[in-house]
C-alpha cells in the first residue's frame, strides 16, 4: 500500500479525515492567503511612503528641568518624561497631588504641561498624515484578512490528516520560515500529534 496516501476505506477505519474535505479546506486557506498577500503587497508601499512623512515630523525641544536634575533640554523624543508628565498632570487635575508654590516645583509643573501640549501637537500632525493614507482602514482590513487566514489554518490543524502529505503541512506550520519553532498551545497541536500516532510507525 502506498504509505503517502491512505485509501478512503482505510482512512475511515483509522479516524482519518476525508481527502476531498482536506483539499477543499486547503483551497479555502490558499484563497485566504492570496487575498491577504495581495492586499499586503498593495498597502506596503503606501505604508512606507506614509512612514517617510511621519519620520519628517520634527520633535519639539523645550528647556531643562532643574527639579528632576535634567540638565539637557526636555524634548518630545523623551517618551519616559512625557509619560511621567501625563501621569503627574492626571494626578494634579484629579486633586490627588498638590504642588507647593516653590519656583522649581511650579517650573516643573509648567514644563509637564508644555511638553504634553507639544507632544499632543506633534501626534496630531502624525495622525493627520496617517489619516491621509487611510492607515486605520488599511490596518482593519489587514486584521480582517489575517483573521480569515488564521481561521482557515486552524480548521486544517484541527482536521484529522487524511495522509502523510497533510501531516507534513501541519508539521511545517510548527516552525517559522527561518526554522525557529513556534510555541503553539497544546490544543493547537493536539490533532497533529494524534495524526503522528495514527500515521507514523511507533519508535522502536
Amino acid at each position: 500500500m502506498d504509505t503517502k496516501t491512505i485509501p478512503a476505506d482505510t482512512a475511515a477505519a483509522t479516524g482519518a479525515g476525508s481527502l476531498a474535505e482536506w483539499r477543499k479546506a486547503m483551497a479555502d486557506r490558499d484563497a485566504a492567503k492570496a487575498a491577504y498577500d495581495e492586499f499586503l503587497a498593495e498597502w506596503s508601499p503606501k505604508h512606507d511612503a506614509m512612514q517617510v512623512e511621519v519620520d519628517k515630523v520634527p520633535h519639539v525641544t523645550l528647556r531643562p528641568d532643574p527639579y528632576t536634575g535634567k540638565e539637557d533640554a526636555v524634548t518630545t523624543a523623551d517618551t519616559l518624561f512625557i509619560n511621567r508628565a501625563r501621569a503627574t498632570l492626571r494626578d494634579v487635575d484629579a486633586g490627588k497631588v498638590r504642588f507647593d508654590s516653590f519656583a522649581d516645583l511650579q517650573s516643573h509643573l509648567q514644563l509637564c504641561r508644555d511638553v504634553v501640549a507639544a507632544d499632543d501637537g506633534r501626534q496630531a500632525q502624525i495622525k493627520a498624515i496617517q489619516d491621509r493614507f487611510a492607515k486605520n482602514d488599511a490596518c482593519n482590513k489587514l486584521d480582517e484578512l489575517c483573521d480569515a487566514l488564521c481561521d482557515c489554518e486552524l480548521k486544517l490543524m484541527e482536521f484529522p490528516s487524511p495522509d502523510l502529505s497533510a501531516l507534513r503541512w501541519k508539521l511545517d506550520k510548527l516552525r517559522e520560515d527561518d526554522g525557529e519553532i513556534v510555541p503553539w498551545s497544546a490544543d493547537y497541536v493536539a490533532q497533529t500529534f494524534a495524526d503522528i500516532d495514527r500515521l507514523l510507525p511507533k519508535a522502536a
